[in-house]
């Protein structure tokens, strides 16, 4: 099936966000890449924030539907499979759309921002429910509020990929997955 013109200039703008960053590309990079010209894109797209927002509502909903697929029958299971959500990020662009974008934040138009916040909230929201099912089923310890606890893995997550980028060296995220199951274990 034969991409949309939409949709080849959300894929363009996508690779752009993780390599540059939002502010970093324009409608006529994304002219050159696509071949189309700059008034195609403002038919689909009448201002940069309205493709940021639909560029960062399409990243979320496919994460929350990924979150929601996972079916694993135990929560340690279901953690891994959020992490290895994080690992194909990588693959695919070296980060998750929103950390480049979370790193913009206060450049971004405020139609980006809501949904840069959204993707975080219901991430995080997603894996405290995960790790206080663990908790209360004796394969997690941590102290605290589950969600303290969920925010800090995100952040984490995020942190690695952003350092593995920077530094060439992909090993990180695995570093900081293992890390963080090695830290949640139940076992004393």
């Amino acid at each position: 099936m034969e991409a949309s013109t939409r949709d080849m200039l959300l894929d363009a703008a996508e690779r752009l966000a993780r390599a540059r960053g939002y502010n970093a590309f324009s409608f006529r990079d994304l002219s050159e890449r696509v071949g189309v010209r700059t008034a195609s894109i403002h038919y689909h797209f009448p201002s940069k924030g309205d493709l940021g927002r639909e560029l960062t509502k399409r990243y979320r909903e496919r994460f929350e539907a990924a979150l929601e697929a996972i079916n694993e029958p135990t929560p340690r299971a279901q953690l891994a499979r959020f992490l290895a959500l994080f690992e194909a990020s990588q693959r695919q662009g070296g980060v998750c759309l929103c950390g480049p974008l979370a790193s913009e934040y206060h450049t971004l138009p405020p139609e980006v921002q809501s949904e840069v916040q959204l993707f975080y909230v219901h991430a995080e929201e997603w894996l405290a429910r995960v790790l206080e099912k663990g908790r209360r089923a004796g394969e997690f310890r941590f102290e605290g509020p589950a969600l303290g606890v969920s925010r800090s893995i995100v952040a984490a997550i995020e942190g690695a990929m952003i350092s593995a980028g920077a530094l060439g060296d992909p090993i990180r995220l695995n570093q900081a997955m293992k890390w963080i199951t090695t830290s949640l274990s139940a076992q004393p």
